[in-house]
Order: C-alpha cells, then structure tokens, then sequence
C-alpha cells in the first residue's frame, strides 16, 4: 500500500472522537527492497527500517502487536492481521486528512502526497490540531458527520475495519 494515515477514532459505535494523527508510509525504500515508516504525532517524525517490518510480520505470524516498541509497527503488524479492513480505514482517513482537513490537520505532515484541489468545507485556513481534533467542533468530527460519513458508515459496517481501529488504539503512542 502506498501512504497510510492514522487517526484514533472508534468507529465500532460511530462515536466521532478523533485523537491523534499518525501516517505510516510503507512504500520501498530504493534498491534495498526495504521499507520506511513515518509517524507524525503534533509536528514530531520519526522514521524507523525494515527491520520494523520484519518485527511486525514474525510478531502478526503468532504475537500480540500491541508489544511492539512504537506506533508504526504495531500498526504495520495489525495491517497484516487485517488486510481487509485496514485498506476500507485508510481509505477512511484519506478522506478525513487528506481531503477534507488538510490545511488545519496538517496533511503534509501526516504523510498525505498532496494537497487536495478544493479546500474541504470543514477545512481552516491554518494548521491547528486544536481545530483539527477538538470534540464535535473540530475539522475531523465535521467532516466524519459531512463528506466523510459514508466512508465512516463504510468502516461500521465492515467488521475487520471495526477490529483494525479497536486493535490499534491498543498500540504504543
């Protein structure tokens, strides 16, 4: 997969709160044939090897992810244990980060390729991940109860993407 963006919200009950805005890109890395994480928590990055994903994938084989030292391979990990339901999420987040919130959640940071063509209605004009997250007021929920909704209601609806989103929040911040 190319560029994945994560954001804490519990979708299993359709509450709306957005925490934290994390990205792991896990595209090759060159020659090597390795792989980069990023994770993006409050304007702070941190890139870590394959040798993360070589951890995740023995760890998926038969471990608890959540052991795992850092966010990006706990989520890289868990993405192994639900393939299914971790593409129907990104695709979730790239709506919430990468679209709709850009500007105010930082979409360069959080690890999305570009800005999107239009502004997103809930958008700011600056980033503010006060504004990007506040509860009910904050670009995220605005945009999950707007033009992310079906995504979101996509996400409820597909059990695997429910037990990505639950196994996640159980990664190391």
């Amino acid at each position: 997969m190319k560029s994945w963006a994560f954001v804490a919200m519990f979708v299993s009950v359709g509450a709306m709160a957005a925490c934290t805005v994390k990205s792991t890109d896990t595209g090759g890395s060159g020659g090597s044939g390795g792989s980069t994480t990023t994770s993006s928590s409050s304007g702070k990055t941190t890139t870590s090897s394959s040798k993360a994903a070589s951890t995740a994938a023995s760890t998926a084989a038969g471990g608890d992810c959540a052991s795992m030292p850092n966010f990006q391979s706990c989520a890289q990990c868990e993405q192994m244990n639900h393939q299914a339901g971790a593409m129907v999420y990104n695709d979730l987040v790239v709506c919430v980060i990468c679209n709709e919130c850009y500007t105010v959640c930082d979409g360069a940071t959080a690890g999305c390729p570009s800005a999107p063509a239009m502004k997103g209605t809930c958008d700011g004009a600056a980033a503010d991940m006060m504004a990007c997250k506040a509860n009910m007021t904050g670009c995220q929920d605005c945009s999950l109860a707007g033009s992310c909704k079906p995504k979101l209601d996509a996400c409820q609806k597909d059990q695997d993407c429910v037990d990505f989103d639950t196994a996640i929040q159980a990664c190391p911040q």
